[in-house]
């Protein structure tokens, strides 16, 4: 997501710096180009080597010399976001879009200031300000696709962006237009997949990440939706293949070692659990917290429910969110083991929690009904 629009950002700062140092410049210029030419040159160079501050030092040192390099403003923005001064990088943005008010890719970049400002206020749970963030964003995403039909990266933050506001059919109408400008876009396609399986459409999310999979063989990611998605469709044959494939062939990554604890963990076969994660957790400390909680599901299997328990209660609030297919199930469980206590009324806010998440789970009607229920009861 963010990763996307980065690789995008890069590009972008390419083609600009080819274009102007490959124009040819009037003579009275030439002396101002020279001057400038080695700071434009060496904040690339550093950019390349991301080396952003190195970057902002040169270009801003180019600015000072010739502050007309308007495309200048644009590529500072990129550097001071991937710094955190989002604020400065928005205040730049901003600048280039007044003296470039035609360029698609700067409301691209706007916008995805305002969709990571407004995730961030949903990972906080505060919903009025994230609706406010997420709808400027959408504002200048829109924009940014009408001023450019080919560009399809805003189309695809607008999917992302309709995904996490749970308005599903926006989010497939809007990867459907950016596959339809960039056919081969696989994170499109892997985005589109989960939109499908949200709305439990299994069939059409397999059809969608095994097209995937076929442009991009090599992407383990890819690869583990696949798996995953023939996991829940309980294909399991498939997914066995799909996770011990990843195992031999991406060694390096978590993918095959949680896909097949996840695997494991549905079919009964506990034995293997702990290492398996162990193994993803050694090649993904970033994401600990959801490999942990599949150690919690073990647990209730084995009825330690007091440590099941204590681990998701744990690791629930720093899921990213972006997990919501997981985090919706770990709040289940957690319930069920709760229940199990003899804890209803947590248990209630808990199974709340799982279907406000994930509005569409497979325990939506059982969580449903015992809401209903405790309610009567309380």
């Amino acid at each position: 997501m963010l990763k996307v629009r980065n690789i995008k950002f890069i590009l972008g700062i390419l083609i600009v710096v080819l274009i102007i140092s490959g124009c040819p410049k009037r003579s009275e210029e030439q002396e101002l180009q020279a001057k400038v030419k080695p700071f434009v040159d060496n904040g690339f160079k550093a950019f390349q080597e991301k080396n952003y501050k190195e970057a902002i030092k040169q270009w801003e040192q180019a600015l000072k010399i010739n502050p007309k390099l308007d495309y200048l403003y644009m590529n500072l923005g990129v550097c001071y976001y991937f710094t955190k001064k989002r604020e400065k990088a928005l205040e730049l943005w901003k600048k280039y879009k007044e003296l470039r008010p035609n360029d698609a890719s700067v409301y691209n970049s706007i916008g995805g200031y305002y969709k990571d400002l407004g995730e961030l206020y949903l990972a906080q749970n505060k919903f009025n300000e994230a609706k406010q963030q997420l709808t400027k964003a959408i504002k200048y995403f829109e924009q940014a696709g009408k001023l450019n039909p080919y560009y399809n990266l805003p189309y695809f933050n607008l999917g992302e962006l309709y995904y996490k506001m749970k308005n599903y059919k926006k989010a497939i109408e809007s990867f459907n237009q950016s596959l339809k400008i960039s056919p081969k876009d696989v994170k499109s396609l892997v985005e589109l997949a989960k939109t499908y399986r949200a709305m439990n459409d299994y069939p059409k999310a397999l059809d969608t990440l095994r097209k995937a999979k076929l442009f991009v063989p090599s992407d383990p990611y890819t690869r583990f939706e696949l798996g995953f998605q023939y996991l829940i469709s309980k294909k399991y044959d498939l997914a066995k293949d799909e996770f011990q494939k990843l195992i031999e062939e991406f060694s390096d990554t978590p993918f095959g070692y949680y896909g097949m604890a996840l695997l494991n963990l549905e079919q009964g076969k506990l034995k293997d659990i702990d290492n398996l994660i162990n193994k993803a957790i050694s090649k993904d400390k970033q994401n600990e917290v959801l490999y942990k909680g599949v150690i919690a599901k073990k647990l209730i299997k084995e009825n330690k429910l007091d440590e099941a328990i204590s681990i998701f209660k744990e690791i629930l609030p720093k899921i990213p969110r972006i997990f919501d297919f997981q985090i919706s199930d770990y709040y289940y469980q957690l319930g069920n083991a709760l229940i199990k206590k003899g804890k209803t009324q947590e248990a209630a806010k808990y199974y709340h929690l799982a279907n406000e998440i994930f509005p569409n789970n497979a325990h939506k009607e059982e969580i449903e009904k015992f809401l209903l229920e405790n309610k009567k009861t309380t």
